[in-house]
């Protein structure tokens, strides 16, 4: 029975290796732009506290979704 599980795994392991995935288009490292993050991390600091359910955690939670919206995510 041991002996199964083993191929069985190893069929798994294989067969995962075998899946194709998506390469981007563009390399993460190279899509992404220092001078737009300090600018995010700026305005988000500027939102004050954003302890859960408050209005900047709130304003926070907005601008990550528009952000990932404008990037396709």
């Amino acid at each position: 029975m041991r002996r199964v599980d083993r191929k069985f795994q190893f069929a798994l392991l294989v067969g995962a290796a075998l899946v194709p995935t998506p390469v981007p288009s563009i390399a993460l490292h190279d899509a992404f732009n220092s001078q737009q993050a300090s600018a995010y991390t700026a305005e988000i600091a500027g939102f004050g506290e954003r302890w859960p359910g408050s209005p900047g955690h709130r304003k926070t939670e907005d601008i990550i979704r528009q952000v990932l919206q404008k990037d396709g995510a």
